[in-house]
C-alpha cells in the first residue's frame, strides 16, 4: 500500500545538497556519497486523519534502507515529538526494514527533553531500527551521508 502520493514528492534524484526549510529553520543533508534521495512533504500533503499531528518532511535513501523524519520547529519541542511519532506510526509500513532517524531543528532547547514521556515513546519506535533522534537548537542542522 502506497501512503505517499506523487504530489507530495518534492524530488527523487541524486543531489549533492538536500534541504528542508520552514520558518527560518533549516535541515541540510550533504549527499557526499552520491545517493538518490527522495524528499517528501508530509505536513499538509500526506493524508492522515485530520486530528493527527504530522512532521514537516522526510528524506528517504532507498539504496541503504534509511529514512529521516524531519520536524522544523520554533520552541515547542514536545509538540515536535508528538508530530514525529504520529507520522512515523502512520508511515512505518512504507519503511519496513529501514533505519528510521529523527531530526528536530528548533530555536531553543527544553531542559529535561530526553526524559519526557513523548521522547521515550518516540525512542521506542526509532531505537529498534538502529535509528537516532538528534536535535539542533540553533535553527540549522547539517549532516553528511
Amino acid at each position: 500500500m502506497n501512503l505517499i502520493p506523487n504530489e507530495c514528492i518534492e524530488f527523487d534524484e541524486e543531489r549533492k545538497i538536500c534541504i528542508a526549510i520552514e520558518n527560518g529553520k533549516i535541515y541540510k543533508l550533504n549527499n557526499v556519497s552520491g545517493f538518490k534521495i527522495r524528499k517528501v512533504k508530509v505536513d499538509n500533503c500526506i493524508l492522515q486523519k485530520p486530528e493527527d499531528r504530522k512532521c514537516d518532511y522526510l528524506m528517504e535513501i532507498k539504496s541503504v534502507g534509511r529514512v529521516i523524519f524531519i520536524e522544523l520547529k520554533g520552541g515547542d519541542l514536545v509538540h515536535a515529538l508528538k508530530q514525529l511519532f504520529s507520522s512515523i506510526s502512520y508511515l512505518k509500513s512504507e519503511f519496513i526494514n529501514y533505519q528510521i532517524d529523527v531530526r528536530i531543528v528548533g530555536s531553543r532547547d527544553v531542559p529535561g527533553f530526553i526524559n519526557t514521556p513523548d521522547y521515550l515513546r518516540l525512542f521506542k519506535i526509532v531505537r529498534p531500527t538502529n535509528g537516532l533522534i538528534k536535535r539542533s537548537t540553533n535553527k540549522i542542522y547539517s549532516e553528511n551521508i
